[in-house]
């Protein structure tokens, strides 16, 4: 399956504005963890707005969504080590 839609040939100053990305400005992890949440919604939500079949961007959106379980566990892994009396070995 293949769908590709075009992106528009003129952008205003506002939406150039809004794509310009401060990405020094994230200054947690758990900031990134939002953001992942924040594509799994904005994506779905297109999904279902358009009509699309999540099959366009099936496998992208399972990765996201890994991906933001995986920072999840790490960020909750750094903050109960402190209650933990095991010893936290990083190999």
């Amino acid at each position: 399956m293949w769908y590709k839609e075009e992106l528009p040939s003129e952008i205003n100053n506002e939406d150039l504005d809004k794509l310009t990305a401060y990405v020094g400005h994230s200054n947690s992890d758990m900031n990134l963890v939002g953001q992942y949440e924040n594509a799994v919604d904005i994506l779905i939500n297109q999904i279902i707005k358009e009509k699309h079949r999540v099959d366009t961007i099936a496998h992208p959106l399972l990765y996201l969504m890994r991906h933001s379980i995986e920072l999840s566990l790490k960020e909750n892994i750094k903050y109960l080590k402190k209650y933990s009396k095991l010893p936290f070995l990083k190999k």
